[in-house]
């Protein structure tokens, strides 16, 4: 027999944890992108222009390199850090899949990472 009460409060749990696990990705992204910014001197289009093309594909590649190891870390922390309400009527936070993919937290970094837009733009309409 289904116990309505405990679904209703899973699934309401659920909910709070996606809204958990967004904030918890939107602030590791502003975090991170603030450190590579930090990391990265921000170039303007004039800086650009004058770079040679394979050095802006080189850093770019070196970008979403660093990039690629920033999210294998978040990946590797974010089970890491609790959910108040994880254990409630059998609530298990680590089951939630949304939490493993982190498909927020990249969109939101390359969002806030202007200067690798600008070099992606500069690049796109001058070699294409």
């Amino acid at each position: 027999m289904v116990n309505y009460t405990t679904e209703i409060v899973i699934s309401f749990i659920t909910i709070i944890n996606l809204g958990f696990i967004v904030i918890l990705y939107l602030l590791l992204a502003f975090f991170f992108s603030k450190l590579i910014d930090k990391i990265e001197k921000p170039d303007n289009i004039e800086i650009i222009k004058k770079k040679p093309i394979y050095m802006l594909i080189l850093e770019i590649i070196l970008f979403f390199w660093m990039v690629s190891i920033i999210l294998y870390i978040v990946w590797n922390i974010t089970p890491m850090i609790p959910f108040p309400l994880d254990g409630i009527m059998g609530y298990d936070h680590l089951k939630v899949k949304e939490l493993q993919l982190a498909p927020l937290f990249t969109v939101i970094l390359f969002f806030l990472q202007k200067n690798h837009k600008l070099k992606l733009d500069y690049l796109y309409s001058n070699i294409l």
